[in-house]
């Protein structure tokens, strides 16, 4: 079976949420839904596209020359899991 997330959007060369270059992943259905949440449209999973994990992970890899760092979200376990499995 294909792991798949639920991909809400994808910002490449983000600068806008802290210091560096990052390659953001904005997953839906995050449970936490934190009081200033400024992407509370991701909240609800109907919010988002099937993505398989591998194609998500080629994306990542591609721009990987041009960001400094990474952060996941508490939601989506499997593909913060597969990321470290990977050891990007």
């Amino acid at each position: 079976m294909e792991l798949t997330c639920k991909l809400h959007s994808i910002e490449t060369l983000g600068t806008v949420d802290g210091p560096g270059i990052r390659f953001v992943v904005f997953l839906s259905g995050c449970p936490l839904k934190c009081k200033y949440c400024h992407n509370r449209d991701t909240w609800d999973m109907s919010n988002g596209k099937d993505l398989s994990l591998d194609k998500l992970i080629k994306k990542i890899v591609r721009s990987k020359p041009y960001f400094e760092t990474s952060r996941w979200t508490e939601s989506q376990y499997q593909v913060v899991n597969l990321y470290f499995k990977l050891n990007l």
